[in-house]
């Protein structure tokens, strides 16, 4: 036996040896595949294994403080270069709350318009409407009337003068913004109303009682469409054309005096141009006008021969800090110059309000040529406000 052993011994060796290296191999990777999943490296080097204490700790800055410290460093560049004191330890001054309050562009801040001049008519004109499957429709009259034409109203604006057409759109949601639209804009700025919108009916008289003129939006498919979802009157790349123009003409179910669609961002390329071409055909047909307040280009692509059509020149729906909404107001006042007209479409945060009425109020009173010759007047800012139609052609 001690002498089989002897001859064997390299052999159970090699064994004893190999079954130890595969029963620590074993051992290894089950501990391996019991570890937890780290979402990064610095939660792997933060903590140890059979719930030690963390190895080490990362400290992240306060973002209160962080934005305290970058304001107070904003506050004291602008105190160091307008040469203005500081306190006695040479730290900024802080707002007071009143400083503060006076700062935000709240809408009770507005000033409502006084006496108001309604835009008749403030009810449907029934030659002017119909009834289809419970829904009440614009049309165009037997003798020809057309909405988008009965439905407005025209400014004068004098040969030296340049026309600004400016339109809100999204309204009817919420109360507060709905009602600072109506009574605190001037009556020259175009409202248009989101279908989801409550009481349209309602808001769409009321705008008018204060001199507006009425549209509703028409809401694309969004973008985003897998993720944000646009709502039943939306139009839907995954539906057909018709019911594409049942969701439209359900935005259109207003029953109040309805000029025509203004176009939201959404999808307008050629996946879905077949479907537009009909819906803006109908537009066409119901003496409806539109305005593309999408921002691209993809609307303005379709042709309708005798669409009353507008496409915004520019479009404030994204990015509400006022210095940039004031630069764009700038170059709106560029392009009317150059054109001889301009058209803005904005969503009516309370921001956009305040800068809006800011920036209407700087436009210089018209003038005749008579007039300013006499007077050896050169307007400043030879700007008008103007109704959405009066900028719109067939």
């Amino acid at each position: 036996m001690g002498k089989m052993l002897k001859r064997y011994r390299l052999l159970i060796l090699t064994m004893i040896l190999t079954t130890a290296l595969l029963i620590g191999l074993g051992y290894f990777f089950a501990e391996k595949q019991s570890e937890p999943e780290f979402a990064s490296k610095i939660d792997r080097i933060m903590f140890e294994r059979k719930n030690k204490s963390p190895k080490f700790i990362i400290t992240l800055p306060d973002a209160a403080a962080r934005r305290a410290e970058i304001l107070g460093q904003q506050t004291q560049d602008k105190l160091e270069e307008q040469n203005q004191p500081t306190d006695e330890n040479n730290l900024p001054k802080g707002f007071s709350a009143a400083e503060l309050a006076a700062k935000i562009p709240l809408t009770a801040k507005l000033t409502p318009i006084a006496n108001p001049t309604a835009l008749n008519p403030l009810e449907i004109i029934p030659d002017l409407s119909e009834e289809k499957n419970g829904m009440i429709l614009p049309k165009i009259s037997g003798n020809g009337q057309k909405p988008w034409i009965e439905y407005a109203k025209t400014e004068n604006v004098q040969p030296n003068f340049y026309k600004v057409a400016i339109v809100l759109k999204n309204l009817g949601m919420d109360s507060m913004i709905t009602t600072a639209a109506i009574e605190t804009m001037p009556a020259n700025i175009s409202l248009s109303f989101s279908p989801y919108g409550r009481d349209l009916s309602q808001a769409v008289r009321h705008a008018r009682e204060f001199g507006h003129e009425t549209y509703v939006d028409w809401l694309l498919c969004s973008q985003n469409f897998l993720k944000a979802d646009s709502g039943p009157m939306a139009m839907s790349i995954t539906q057909n054309k018709e019911e594409n123009l049942r969701r439209a003409e359900a935005s259109l179910n207003v029953r109040a005096p309805i000029g025509g669609m203004v176009v939201s961002s959404g999808i307008a390329d050629d996946t879905i141009a077949e479907h537009l071409l009909f819906i803006m055909q109908n537009l066409q047909k119901r003496g409806l006008l539109i305005v593309d307040a999408t921002g691209e280009d993809g609307i303005n692509q379709v042709k309708v021969a005798g669409l009353p059509r507008r496409k915004a020149d520019i479009v404030i729906d994204t990015h509400f800090v006022r210095k940039d909404i004031d630069e764009q107001l700038k170059m709106a006042e560029s392009i009317a110059k150059n054109n001889g007209s301009v058209l803005i479409a904005a969503n009516p945060k309370p921001v956009v309000l305040h800068a809006l009425k800011d920036w209407v109020e700087t436009f210089s009173p018209q003038l005749t040529y008579d007039q300013m010759k006499e007077q050896q007047i050169t307007p400043e800012k030879p700007l008008v406000l103007v109704p959405v139609s009066n900028l719109v052609v067939e």
